[in-house]
């Protein structure tokens, strides 16, 4: 398809999966607290992290050949804005001010960055 060979899209597409790896690792987390290391379910959702983060690493590679690193790394900030939606809607907790304060600060800077003069 022809949208993801945009070089921005493609950043932001790896930047959506390596969000992913905090909610496997979040829960990573609860599955360890209740079921231990050695559980079917904790060591299924390890190998799901680790599958997330490889797929991610193979992106972040092709990213970063085509984007000057200091502008990707910048950009993953949004991250914090993706980490954002998943914490809202998946394990239901509550977006506060200071969150949205905090967010749309990161996409200013990010717009700031990103700026072609």
């Amino acid at each position: 398809m022809k949208i993801f060979k945009n070089r921005y899209v493609q950043l932001h597409i790896a930047i959506l999966i390596y969000t992913l790896s905090s909610v496997f690792s979040k829960l990573a987390s609860d599955s360890l607290s209740l079921n231990g290391i050695f559980a079917f379910k904790t060591l299924i959702i390890l190998a799901g992290l680790v599958f997330i983060l490889a797929v991610y690493a193979v992106i972040w590679q092709q990213v970063i050949k085509n984007i000057d690193l200091s502008v990707a790394y910048v950009n993953k900030g949004v991250s914090i804005i993706w980490s954002l939606i998943w914490a809202v809607l998946l394990f239901n907790e509550k977006l506060q001010v200071k969150n949205i304060v905090g967010a749309l600060i990161i996409i200013i800077g990010i717009m700031v960055i990103n700026y072609d003069k």
